[in-house]
């Protein structure tokens, strides 16, 4: 299995081959090894749309507790190509394609992160989600997310 993703505007290939590593212009990449959230940055997209709204709220949740940042450019591919890259720590995203998760997905698993759904399954075609960071960042982020639906449940009854 191969994936490509790559930026004109930057001139920079992201490729991965199953079982042989993540490669940006040819020279190996991985992921981040930022171990606290409240260092961590996150690229992040995602629809304001009411059926997404604890997914978003997660981000709010998050934000003010000053546990990061969070850049949003509003395309899943560069997300994920972000954080395999190591230029963020970590992403989450919700209501797109297979064909926005696919590559990316191949990338961050071969950069050496830890990619699931939000149920914390390991990510696959059938997923509509995307949750992934470095693997030792991973399991404070899915508690973080859990805690914020948790949450978010509370705020709405």
């Amino acid at each position: 299995m191969l994936s490509a993703t790559y930026l004109p505007q930057l001139d920079e290939l992201l490729f991965a081959k199953k079982g042989g590593g993540a490669f940006l212009n040819g020279k190996q990449v991985f992921v981040t090894q930022e171990n606290e959230l409240n260092h961590s940055s996150a690229s992040a997209s995602g629809r304001l749309k009411p059926e997404y709204s604890a997914f978003e709220y997660f981000k709010y949740y998050l934000t003010q507790r000053n546990i990061l940042t969070i850049n949003s450019f509003s395309c899943l591919g560069y997300d994920l190509f972000l954080v395999a890259t190591g230029k963020r720590d970590w992403t989450v995203h919700k209501g797109a394609h297979l064909w926005d998760y696919a590559a990316g997905a191949l990338a961050l698993q071969e950069a050496g992160a830890k990619v699931t759904n939000i149920q914390g399954d390991p990510w696959s075609i059938k997923d509509k989600e995307i949750l992934s960071a470095n693997p030792s960042l991973y399991p404070i982020l899915f508690e973080e997310l859990h805690k914020s639906f948790s949450e978010f449940e509370n705020l709405r009854t």
